[in-house]
């Protein structure tokens, strides 16, 4: 999944390619996020 954003204090677009992973858990309301876990595959900004 594509992650980006226009950086406002560095005027330009930051853009990762993303994995997600996360746990779910039932709750009152159907289900919830129990934790998440976003990582790219390069740091381009560094």
């Amino acid at each position: 999944m594509t992650l980006s954003w226009y950086d406002t204090e560095a005027f330009t677009e930051r853009t990762y390619e993303t994995r997600w992973s996360g746990t779910l858990l039932p709750s009152d309301d159907g289900w919830a996020f129990a934790g998440m876990h976003v990582s790219t595959a390069t740091d381009r900004d560094r």
